[in-house]
C-alpha cells in the first residue's frame, strides 16, 4: 500500500516515489515543495497584526518603521514588515500606492510581497525578508576583495537588477529612488529590488516628478524635476561604478560638488580594469542627456547580458539539479523536525472547512481559482499530517468540521472537478491514525461520498477513495469480536457500495493495486457474511488466494486476514477449503522441487501459496473437525516429507507455521491423529534450522503434541513419547536450542519440552539439570501466565524422580502444588 508522501505534491515519475531509508531525492523535493508550500499558505492566508513576533527594528529611513517579523504559528520563516501612516486620506494614497507598486513590480528579481493589513493608524506590509542585507553592506565588504571577485560579484548584480527594471519599464513604472540601500540579497547572494515606496507609473505624460535620494538623482531630477524611464538607467550605472570602484563616481569634497559634478556630466575615470563593452554600457548609463542613455531592453541585448541570461540560466538548471540530487542527511534532519513542529492554526482548520462546505459557484475562471486555492490549503494540511502517528493533530482537524468539508466535496462537487489533492488529504487523516480517529472519521458517515469516487475517471483518486474505505474498515473497536460479522457492512450496503466496489474491480483501466484494493475492502466487509451471489463469492474468494503470496507485505498481510475473516462463514469456508482444494493442496505438497530453476520457482512458489492459504483458515480458529479434514487429506505427511528430506534452507516460516497451526487450538484428538503420523523427526530436525522463528514453531509443536501423551497416561507415569523423541536424538537438539543465545520464546519452550519428556524420570547430565530446573524455577515469575502455568507443572513432574527432586528442593525451594 502506498505511502502519503507518494502523493504529496505533484505527480512525479514512479521511480522517484520508491521511499525507502537514504532516498535523499524524495526528500529533497519535498523539502523544496515544504518551503513553497509554507510561502504558498502565508500569502493566501490573511493574518493581522497579532499574527506576528517582531525579532528585529530596521528603521532608518524617513518613510514608515521597518521591522524583522516572523508569524507566531509558523516561526520557522523570517518577513519584513514595514508600518506606514494610514491615517490622513493623503497618507491613505501613498501607502496604498506603495503596495500597488509591490504588486506590479512581483518577479524573480524584487522583493515579493506577501500582504498588507491595517493596524492602529498604521498599513503594515509584509514581504519577502533578504538574509544577505542591502548592497550598501556588500560594497563595504567588497573593499578588501580582488578585482575578479567583485567583477564576478557585480556581473550578476547589474544583470538581475537590469531584469527588474525592463519588468517595471514595460509597465512604465519609475522606481525613483535606485540606490544600494534598495537593492537587497538573498542567501545565495541574488539582488532582490526593493523600496518601490516612491516609484510612480507614468500616465499620459513622458516623465514624472523627481524624488529619492539626491546622490543617485540624474541632471535632469535636478534641473527639471522630471525622471523618467532613463533616470533609473543612470542611477543603476552610478551603482555599478561604485560596485566596481567602492566609490561614488560623481563624489567630490562636498554634496554641493557632487551634485554640481551630476549636473556637469564630471565622473572620475572609470579604472583601466573596466574595459570594451562593458565600459562603454556604463559610460552611456551615466550619460547627461537622458535621450542618450540605452534602455534596459537595449542593454540585455548587448553581448555581456546575453552571456549572463545564458550563465544565469544554467545556474538555475544547475541548482535544480543540486536540490534533486541532495544527500544531506543534515537537510533531511531539517525537514523532519520542520514537519514535526507544524501545529495547524485553528483558523486556518476553521477557514478550510468553511470553504469546503461552500459550493462551488460563479465562472469558470472563479471556479478554478476557488479551486486552486482549497488545493492549496489541503496540501498544507497534507504536509502537516505526512508520515506523522499525531492523534491530537487528527482530533483537532476531526473537531474542526473539516472532516464534512471534504464529505461534502466528495458528495456534491462535479465528479470533475474533485481532483488528486482532496483524495490525497482524505486519505492521509486515515492513514497512520489510530482506531480511535478512524472511528471518529466513521461517525462522519464518509462512505456514501467516497464510493461515489469509485465512478471517478482518474483511477487514482478511485485508488485513493479505497485505500480511505480500507483504512476505515480497519477501525473496528477491540470490543467487536472478529468472529462476528463486520459493524460496518449496512454503511456500506445503503449506498450500495458492495457492487460498487465489485464493479472497480472489473473497471478496464483498474490497475492491479486497484483490483487488489477492491478485493481486500470486499473480503473486510463481508467478514462472517454469507456472499450470497456465488459468482462475487467465487471471484473475491479466488482473487484474495492469488494475494496471500503476493510481494507486497501490506497486500499479503491483508489478504491472509480477509480470508480469514471471511472462512468464518461455512458457505465461503466451502468455497475457501472445500475437499477437491485440500487434494490439490496435498498433490501440490508432494512435488519435488527439481527442474529448470523457472520450473523449481514455480513449484516452490504454488507450495508456499498453499500453505499460507492453510494458514490464513486455521489460525487461531478453535475449530477439530476442520483440522480433522486436513490431517485426513494427506496434507500433514506431506509436510513432514518436507521437513525430513529437504534441504533446511529450503525451508521457510511458512511451512513450520502451517504445522504449528495444525497443532494449536486443538484438543487431543487432534494432537493423537497428528502423533499417528510421527511427526517428531521432521520437528526435531527444523530445531536446528538457523532462522530463530522456524525452531520456535518447531519445539511449539513438539511440545504441543507432547500434551497428547501427558493428557492421555497416569501423572506419575514417564512420558510415553520419551523413546520416540529420543530416537531422533531429539532430548540433546532440545537442549543445544536452549542453550542457543536465540529467543527467549524458543529457550523456554524447549526448557519446557524438557521438563515434560523428563516426567518421573531422571535428568541425569547434570548441566542439563541444572540449566532446565534454574530455568523453570525463573519461568514460576514470568508475566505470562501460560507459560508461568506450565513451568509448575514441569517441576511437579520432574519431582517424581527422587535426583530431580533433590536438586529443585536445594537451597529450600518448595515444589509448586
Amino acid at each position: 500500500m502506498a505511502t502519503p508522501l507518494q502523493t504529496l505534491f505533484g505527480e512525479w515519475p514512479e521511480e522517484s516515489l520508491q521511499i525507502v531509508d537514504g532516498n535523499h531525492s524524495i526528500k529533497a523535493k519535498l523539502f523544496q515543495s515544504f518551503f513553497i508550500m509554507m510561502n504558498d499558505h502565508e500569502r493566501l492566508t490573511p493574518h493581522t497584526y497579532e499574527d506576528y513576533e517582531i525579532i528585529d527594528d530596521l528603521t532608518t529611513g524617513a518613510f514608515g518603521r521597518v521591522y524583522v517579523v516572523r508569524l507566531k504559528a509558523l516561526s520557522n520563516k523570517l518577513w519584513i514588515m514595514k508600518r506606514l501612516r494610514y491615517l490622513k486620506d493623503k497618507d491613505k494614497r501613498i501607502a496604498d500606492q506603495e503596495v500597488e507598486m509591490l504588486k506590479l513590480a512581483g518577479s524573480k528579481y524584487t522583493v515579493k510581497y506577501v500582504e498588507s493589513f491595517t493596524f492602529d493608524v498604521d498599513l503594515c506590509i509584509v514581504m519577502e525578508y533578504c538574509e544577505g542585507g542591502h548592497l550598501r553592506e556588500l560594497i563595504k565588504k567588497m573593499e578588501t576583495q580582488s578585482v575578479k571577485q567583485r567583477k564576478e560579484q557585480c556581473y550578476n548584480i547589474f544583470y538581475q537588477v537590469l531584469m527588474v527594471l525592463k519588468h517595471l519599464h514595460s509597465l512604465r513604472i519609475v522606481h525613483r529612488d535606485l540606490k544600494p540601500e534598495n537593492i537587497f540579497l538573498d542567501q545565495d547572494g541574488n539582488a532582490k529590488t526593493g523600496d518601490f515606496g516612491l516609484a510612480l507609473m507614468i500616465q499620459s505624460r513622458s516623465e514624472v516628478n523627481a524624488a529619492g535620494t539626491q546622490n543617485y538623482q540624474p541632471p535632469e531630477a535636478i534641473d527639471f524635476n522630471q525622471m523618467t524611464e532613463a533616470s533609473d538607467i543612470w542611477a543603476l550605472g552610478v551603482i555599478v561604478v561604485e560596485i566596481f570602484t567602492g566609490v561614488h563616481p560623481f563624489q567630490g569634497p562636498t554634496q554641493d560638488e557632487t551634485v554640481a559634478n551630476i549636473n556637469n556630466g564630471r565622473f572620475k575615470a572609470v579604472p583601466d580594469y573596466v574595459k570594451g563593452e562593458l565600459k562603454e554600457m556604463l559610460i552611456s548609463m551615466i550619460n547627461v542627456d537622458p535621450v542618450k542613455r540605452p534602455s534596459a531592453e537595449e542593454l540585455l541585448d548587448s553581448d555581456l547580458m546575453q552571456l549572463l541570461a545564458k550563465i544565469e540560466n544554467e545556474k538555475d538548471q544547475n541548482q535544480i539539479a543540486i536540490e534533486e540530487k541532495l544527500k544531506s542527511e543534515e537537510e533531511l534532519k531539517k525537514l523532519n523536525e520542520l514537519i514535526k513542529q507544524i501545529r495547524l492554526p485553528d483558523e486556518f482548520l476553521k477557514k478550510l472547512r468553511e470553504d469546503l462546505m461552500k459550493p462551488l459557484e460563479g465562472t469558470e475562471i472563479q471556479k478554478k481559482e476557488a479551486l486552486q486555492l482549497l488545493e492549496n490549503n489541503c496540501k498544507f494540511l497534507s504536509l502537516a499530517l505526512n508520515d506523522r502517528k499525531d492523534d491530537d493533530g487528527r482530533k483537532r482537524v476531526i473537531k474542526s468540521g473539516v472532516i464534512e468539508g471534504f464529505i461534502n466535496v466528495f458528495e456534491n462537487y462535479e465528479l470533475n472537478s474533485i481532483t488528486r489533492t482532496f483524495s490525497n488529504t482524505f486519505f492521509d487523516l486515515t492513514f497512520n491514525s489510530t482506531d480511535e480517529v478512524k472511528l471518529l472519521i466513521y461517525n462522519k458517515k464518509p462512505y456514501p461520498g467516497l464510493i461515489r469516487l469509485l465512478k471517478h475517471s482518474d483511477i487514482l483518486i478511485v485508488k485513493r477513495a479505497t485505500d480511505s474505505i480500507v483504512n476505515i474498515l480497519n477501525s473496528v473497536p477491540d470490543t467487536t469480536p472478529h468472529s462476528e460479522p463486520h459493524p460496518h457492512f449496512e454503511a456500506i450496503q445503503e449506498c450500495d457500495g458492495v457492487n460498487k466496489i465489485f464493479e472497480l474491480f472489473h473497471r478496464a483501466d483498474a490497475s492491479k493495486d486497484n483490483k487488489d484494493t477492491a478485493m481486500i475492502c470486499l473480503g473486510h466487509i463481508f467478514r462472517a457474511l454469507e456472499i450470497t451471489d456465488e459468482n462475487m463469492r467465487h471471484e473475491i474468494i479466488s482473487h484474495l488466494k492469488t494475494l496471500i503470496n503476493d510481494p507486497d507485505i501490506w497486500t499479503k498481510n491483508n489478504a491472509k486476514l480477509r480470508l480469514k475473516g471471511l472462512s468464518i462463514n461455512a458457505s465461503n469456508l466451502s468455497e475457501i477449503l472445500n475437499e477437491q482444494e485440500l487434494k490439490r493442496v496435498e498433490q501440490d505438497l508432494k512435488q519435488p522441487i527439481e527442474g529448470t530453476q523457472e520450473q523449481q520457482k514455480d513449484v516452490t512458489q504454488r507450495q508456499e501459496t498453499d500453505v499460507l492459504l492453510l494458514s490464513s483458515v486455521i489460525e487461531g480458529r478453535n475449530d477439530n473437525e476442520l483440522r480433522k479434514r486436513i490431517i485426513s487429506s494427506g496434507i500433514v505427511e506431506s509436510l513432514l516429507t518436507i521437513f525430513t528430506t529437504r534441504d533446511l534452507n529450503s525451508i521457510t516460516e511458512t511451512y513450520s507455521s502451517a504445522f504449528f497451526q495444525l497443532t494449536h487450538p486443538s484438543n487431543v484428538e487432534i494432537k493423537l491423529l497428528l502423533l499417528q503420523k510421527k511427526p517428531y523427526p521432521g520437528l526435531i530436525r527444523l530445531l536446528e534450522h538457523t532462522d530463530n522463528h522456524i525452531p520456535g514453531y518447531a519445539i511449539a509443536s513438539i511440545f504441543n503434541i507432547q500434551l497428547s501423551g501427558s493428557n492421555t497416561t497416569s501423572q506419575s507415569d514417564p512420558h510415553p513419547h520419551y523413546e520416540t523423541i529420543q530416537e531422533s536424538d531429539g532430548i540433546k537438539k532440545m537442549f543445544a536450542l536452549f542453550q542457543k543465545n536465540g529467543c527467549k520464546y524458543s529457550r523456554d519452550r524447549s526448557a519446557l519440552c524438557i521438563g515434560f519428556i523428563f516426567r518421573a524420570r531422571e535428568i541425569s547430565d547434570p548441566i542439563m539439570r541444572q540449566e532446565i530446573i534454574n530455568n523453570l524455577k525463573s519461568l514460576l515469575n514470568d508475566s505470562d501466565a501460560w507459560v508461568k502455568g506450565r513451568a509448575k507443572n514441569a517441576l511437579k513432574y520432574l519431582s517424581l524422580n527422587a535426583v530431580n527432586k533433590t536438586y529443585i528442593e536445594a537451597g529450600g525451594f518448595t515444589i509448586p502444588k
